[in-house]
């Protein structure tokens, strides 16, 4: 009992000490309980140590003394200045150690350091973790965010532009039910024209003492003769036949005045860069529906969600596989969206043996970039024609128009690059953008190509805009050109021989459509000679219909009677398509509106072919 209390002011410094070496090194780990159970053992005099600790440690029974505490220790740190000052201090006060004492200490002293370094808590791979899941977090609400401001982007454009369109579109559909309301009226009035039109014919067959015809020819077919003619009998007295007024009869026209219907050809738009809505931007497109009566499409373009194309089609060649954006196996990687008629598409594809997968014209435009690039691809091209060519293995984006423009192609580009392109102005006015000034629209060159790049965002960046073709200049596809027996030099005869060839390769040449073809003819000198040589040409390729002619003009014009005479010359199957003054004024606003344009020359032109446009369909 006494060599226990000699020893128990041994263990106080050491226990100090330890907790100044676990502040020193910043893990303290307390465990009252095994504190506890360590100085029960001391005081009992056998201590018998953890295997995790990798000792074992018998206490000799001289030993004794009171452990309150035990301190982890920092594994790299065996004693500490505080741990010596104590033991010098207990040196002083206390009797000197033996060797099996001072052994016991250090035992003692490597024990409490295992036990340290086993319970020492280890927080890096916690922090690590709670770190990875704040960054998630964080990625999460930049994309909710994010889905908020689009959310927000379609709202307001729900709000500024469908709600203002739906309203338009509520009082177009209420002003169409007051037609309807009209329509069935007028079928009511219809009715009753007809009852009073049956009486008055059931009256007058009645006064006329005759048998309607559908009798007549029942009455024959049976060989009832005797009824049919009855045997003679005394003659009557004359009786002084009734005249029979025609009713009146009311006019469709009054009611429902012709509206004539446009121009018809292929209609093209796209969008390349567009921040806004899709679903909404494209209702521009409808503007031009009526280039396209045969089909309709829109359509994105992969791997850029804010690109897209739009298509109406007017079928004139391959009315099967002709739909566009054109794309094809062997590049799937370009689209092409035009409008025109490439004459010199089989010329071509058979002088370079292109393997084609469709019968479209258009389908060699893609083979001549291929293998030519865009500017030896539009010089190659002979037709009328305006074209926009992605190419989304390379992200450019191409525009381009034939030589004369006779196919229209506009285009809007803002300063961020968001372009547009329609075959009419139409129908880029309503285009939302972001720029807060207006952006012109403006037709696009003739005879020129444009190139841009095309960014990821979808963006464009006009890199080049060049001429391919001046009018004053041979055309290079003129090399490839089937036409022979061209003459060299001014004489008389030559030029005139020439002129002969060249005219006739130009009618020829535009007979390639899978459709009927027909001719407009004023009996003046230009549409009586293409006329005729259209005429010549049908025969020598054996075409399965004959050609049909037209005349528009008023009640007796000279045209008209001219172009009698020309087409009865000829031979063509001939129509005549008058109209009055009052309908040509009721045209102007029509007119005027799919022109886009005021040019009086073009404007008086183009009255009696809109006029004639709805006749000239039904052949």
């Amino acid at each position: 009992m006494e060599h226990r209390l000699g020893r128990a002011p041994v263990l106080s410094p050491l226990e100090e000490s330890s907790e100044e070496v676990s502040r020193d090194s910043g893990i303290v780990s307390q465990s009252a309980s095994t504190v506890s159970m360590l100085s029960e053992g001391l005081s009992n005099g056998n201590v018998s140590q953890s295997p995790s600790f990798g000792l074992n440690v018998s206490q000799s029974p001289s030993f004794a003394g009171n452990v309150s505490e035990s301190q982890s220790f920092n594994g790299n740190d065996l004693r500490s200045p505080s741990l010596d000052g104590a033991a010098a201090a207990t040196a002083a006060t206390a009797p000197a150690q033996s060797p099996a004492d001072e052994q016991e200490d250090e035992m003692l002293r490597q024990t409490a350091l295992s036990y340290s370094s086993y319970i020492r808590a280890d927080a890096g791979q916690e922090i690590s973790c709670l770190e990875k899941s704040l960054e998630e977090m964080l990625v999460r609400v930049d994309e909710f965010v994010g889905m908020l401001d689009m959310i927000r982007n379609d709202t307001s454009q729900m709000v500024n532009v469908s709600l203002p369109q739906i309203h338009r579109k509520a009082e177009d559909m209420r002003q169409i039910y007051r037609k309807i309301d009209k329509l069935e009226a007028f079928v009511k009035m219809v009715a009753a024209n007809v009852d009073v039109m049956e009486e008055q014919v059931i009256e007058a067959e009645g006064e006329a003492r005759t048998l309607p015809g559908a009798f007549k020819k029942i009455f024959r077919t049976m060989n009832v003769s005797g009824f049919l003619n009855k045997p003679s009998s005394p003659k009557r007295a004359a009786q002084p036949q009734q005249h029979q007024e025609i009713p009146p009869v009311f006019r469709t026209d009054d009611f429902f005045p012709a509206q004539p219907e446009p121009s018809t050809m292929c209609g093209i738009w796209a969008l390349f860069g567009s921040n806004a809505c899709l679903s909404v931007q494209c209702t521009c497109a409808m503007k031009i529906a009526h280039r396209g009566p045969d089909a309709f499409r829109f359509e994105n373009v992969n791997g850029f969600t804010n690109c897209c194309f739009s298509f109406h089609r007017l079928a004139i060649v391959d009315q099967l596989y002709g739909m566009q954006p054109l794309r094809i196996k062997r590049f799937p990687y370009l689209w092409l969206c035009y409008n025109g008629e490439i004459y010199n598409h089989l010329t071509l594809k058979k002088h370079f043996e292109f393997d084609y997968q469709t019968e479209v014209d258009g389908e060699i435009l893609l083979h001549l970039y291929d293998r030519f690039g865009i500017e030896r691809m539009t010089q190659l091209l002979d037709g009328v024609f305006a074209f926009v060519l992605l190419d989304t293995a390379n992200r450019k984006v191409f525009l381009g128009r034939d030589t004369y423009g006779v196919r229209p192609l506009f285009r809007m580009l803002t300063e961020d690059g968001f372009l547009a392109v329609c075959s009419e102005a139409k129908g880029l006015t309503d285009i939302t953008h972001s720029m807060s000034d207006p952006v012109k629209i403006t037709p696009f060159p003739p005879g020129h190509f444009e190139v841009f790049d095309l960014k990821v965002n979808g963006k464009v960046k006009s890199v080049q805009l060049d001429r391919f073709h001046r009018c004053t200049e041979e055309p290079k596809h003129a090399a490839y050109d089937n036409i022979e027996n061209i003459g060299r030099g001014f004489a008389l005869e030559t030029v005139k021989s020439n002129i002969r060839i060249l005219f006739e390769n130009a009618v020829r040449k535009r007979l390639m459509a899978h459709r009927r073809i027909g001719c407009l003819l004023s009996g003046g000198v230009d549409s009586s000679l293409v006329a005729a040589t259209l005429v010549k040409l049908a025969k020598e390729e054996q075409l399965q219909y004959p050609v049909q002619t037209f005349a528009i003009g008023a009640e007796g014009s000279p045209d008209v009677l001219a172009a009698r005479k020309v087409a009865a010359h000829i031979g063509s199957e001939h129509h005549e398509v008058g109209f009055t003054p009052e309908e040509a004024i009721c045209t102007l606003k029509d007119v005027i509106f799919h022109l886009e344009c005021y040019d009086i020359t073009t404007v008086r032109a183009s009255v009696g072919k809109l006029v004639a446009i709805c006749p000239v369909m039904q052949f």
